[in-house]
């Protein structure tokens, strides 16, 4: 079986815990990733034979400090992202098809369930949360990104399943769904090295 896994480049969360779960797939599964995130963040977390394809299909949340939101800006840029997917889309197809995939799984980028449902191959999304779950409330602000907020929704509905991480929003226009407990790699104890640094 060959997954093309495809891998929000929004900070490194998204793409730690699609590493966990890419070491616990059988190792007959060839993983193909599809995301922004470097090559040196794979190495360090993945630990089985992966390929790496770069792509941008979505943006996650353009950020002006840590916890600071430009929800204008986000927007733009998803829309931007957006209308390129809408132009690549037959070219994203035509990959599926000549590189034999054989489902596709999305953390969270909506675009993957639409190429996958036009591919014919089935989609599963990972996930606690959307993209869609957070860019409603900044629509509430920028109404002219409704049609784009509107897209990104019939894009999570063509997932054939939902693999619920926990705890979750309630993403209800997910018709299919599993819940899964929580994801995360196993902790190591640096109590040494953090003091050595303090020192």
């Amino acid at each position: 079986m060959k997954l093309a896994y495809y891998i929000t480049s929004h900070g490194f969360g998204h793409g730690l815990r699609s590493c966990v779960i890419c070491n616990c797939l059988s190792p007959d599964v060839d993983i193909v990733l599809k995301t922004l995130l470097p090559q040196r963040f794979f190495k360090e977390e993945i630990f089985r034979q992966y390929q790496l394809v770069p792509g941008a299909f979505d943006c996650g949340c353009i950020q002006l400090d840590s916890v600071t939101v430009d929800k204008r800006k986000t927007m733009a840029s998803y829309k931007s992202i957006a209308d390129n997917n809408a132009r690549v889309l037959d070219r994203e197809v035509k990959w599926c098809v000549d590189n034999n995939i054989d489902g596709i799984a999305s953390d969270i980028a909506p675009f993957a369930f639409e190429a996958a449902f036009k591919a014919g191959i089935p989609s599963v999304a990972i996930t606690n949360f959307t993209w869609f779950d957070i860019y409603k409330d900044y629509c509430d602000s920028f109404p002219e990104f409704l049609p784009c907020l509107e897209k990104i929704k019939r894009q999570y509905d063509l997932a054939d399943l939902l693999l619920e991480l926990t705890p979750a929003n309630s993403m209800d226009y997910f018709e299919k769904r599993k819940k899964i407990l929580p994801v995360g790699r196993v902790g190591r104890n640096i109590r040494e090295k953090i003091l050595e640094f303090l020192e």
